[in-house]
């Protein structure tokens, strides 16, 4: 009878599971190129991923900070765009696979969990409204492939903490665990405490052959991004990157760093702010209740390296932006889960309580990204009215930001006189965040004045909303190319 009532059960939530991942494609592809704009590093990532998938190596001079130290995202869009071509769409819709995969990761973590069907259904809802998530699986930056590695992680640590584990799941564990390291720095402080604990528990129980099967999928990717440190600091690029202020207040905690990201990014910034003061509650208050209250193994390790994670970022790093938060919300999640079926039957009301102000919050901010960024032009738009001026992608160069008009490693950002055509945008049109809030306006450069000097010549200005104005100059002195 328990078998019986058991397979009912894995049917009912194996169409649930189905009907939400066609919820999530729909949700994430809808307006995929146009919601949000453009942000000005998804071209860094995008030209790092090219180079290497042209001439094998991430160092470029193309911008500073690409993904060229923290070089598994890169690694693995290369492979995308050798496949599919280098592209706006391609590049997101990476992101949007790569959240598929986490999504049913994470609904096998959510399995093991011993819930009832409603509040499975309840979390991996969650999942899909989680606001970090909508944005980062929209994106073209790491986050996403750092979402993906930290469900794959979590699983995997979780077969081995309840002793359900096979040998794939301890290579899964160093594979994932490796890829956290090397995809984003908050991998690399979260996985650092992480990977400790689990070494020293291996020693402890002497688990010796289990410690070569972390090594084989703990390896592969730690030796190709040491390879690649080794390679950039040969070059000295790594050398002078650590010289500079930026990359030393990721190193060094300050309190006027803290100061800083609790007035900019709590008091002014609407996504991560004290407007959502609940979700920042929630989650610090489930990592500390995982570690003095529930004490396990899974709990214990996971929580205080989110904790880590939190309190040392929070004081070393100058911007804490929204992608350095993406962790906390699967971390606190999964830990909440694990309390539901000690105390759902007294604390019922609670739990659910807690849940719905959760899912409504992360909705609230999610439809505040979406209302802000409703009006934007689809890019493909943009692209084809560009492109219909006769202007062979060859010749196009200009701001960054537009890269993807004509994706190439041959993209001059610097006006001068050898570029055919330059496209720039109007300083007077600063492009802002995903909300427009204060303290993440990216900054432009007024180029106007440079033409001055140049045999430029405007021939097309249009305003697109939200880039602002958008022009092109023609240089004079050179003979275009429009096939």
């Amino acid at each position: 009878m328990f078998s019986y009532l058991t397979s009912i059960f894995s049917k009912k939530f194996n169409i649930i599971l189905v009907v939400l991942a066609i919820l999530y494609i729909f949700l994430y592809f809808f307006r995929i190129e146009s919601i949000p704009n453009i942000v000005f590093d998804e071209a860094l990532y995008a030209f790092t991923s090219l180079n290497f998938s042209t001439h094998y190596m991430f160092d470029h001079n193309f911008s500073i900070y690409s993904g060229k130290e923290f070089c598994v995202y890169p690694l693995f869009l290369s492979l995308f765009f050798t496949l599919f071509g280098p592209s706006l769409f391609v590049g997101r819709l990476f992101s949007l696979i790569l959240g598929l995969g986490s999504f049913f990761i994470f609904s096998f973590i959510i399995r093991r969990r011993h819930l009832s069907l409603k509040f499975q259904i309840i979390i991996l809802s969650i999942f899909i409204f989680f606001n970090t998530n909508i944005v980062a699986f929209r994106l073209i930056r790491p986050e996403s492939l750092l979402i993906f590695f930290a469900c794959l992680c979590l699983y995997c640590f979780d077969r081995y903490c309840s002793n359900t584990f096979t040998k794939k799941h301890i290579i899964g564990l160093g594979f994932s665990l490796s890829g956290l390291m090397g995809t984003h720095l908050i991998g690399a402080y979260f996985g650092v405490l992480f990977g400790l604990v689990f070494l020293i528990t291996l020693f402890q129980k002497k688990q010796y052959p289990l410690f070569a099967y972390f090594c084989i999928g703990f390896l592969p990717l730690s030796l190709f991004f040491t390879l690649n440190l080794i390679t950039l600091f040969s070059a000295r690029v790594l050398t002078q990157s650590l010289q500079s202020v930026q990359i030393m207040n990721k190193i060094f905690p300050s309190f006027s760093n803290f100061l800083y990201q609790f007035n900019t990014f709590f008091l002014e910034n609407y996504v991560l702010g004290i407007k959502r003061l609940f979700i920042v509650i929630f989650e610090c208050a489930i990592l500390v209740v995982a570690i003095f209250f529930k004490r396990t193994r899974f709990s214990l390790t996971v929580a205080s390296s989110a904790l880590l994670l939190l309190i040392y970022g929070l004081f070393s790093l100058h911007n804490f932006l929204r992608p350095y938060f993406v962790l906390f919300p699967i971390v606190s999640i999964v830990l909440f889960a694990d309390f539901i079926p000690k105390f759902s039957q007294r604390f019922y009301n609670i739990f659910l309580l807690c849940i719905i102000l959760l899912f409504s919050n992360h909705m609230a901010g999610n439809a505040y990204i979406f209302y802000k960024n409703w009006s934007n032009i689809p890019f493909k738009q943009l692209k084809n009215d560009i492109l219909s001026l006769d202007i062979a992608p060859s010749d196009l160069h200009g701001e960054k930001l537009f890269w993807f008009l004509a994706p190439k490693l041959s993209w001059q950002q610097p006006i001068h006189s050898q570029v055919p055509y330059f496209i720039t945008r109007d300083q007077s049109s600063p492009l802002s965040g995903l909300t427009h809030s204060s303290g993440v306006y990216s900054k432009t450069t007024r180029l106007s004045s440079s033409f001055n000097h140049l045999p430029f010549k405007l021939i097309y200005s249009k305003n697109y909303y939200p880039y602002g104005i958008i022009s092109i100059y023609k240089n004079q002195n050179i003979q275009h190319d429009t096939n």
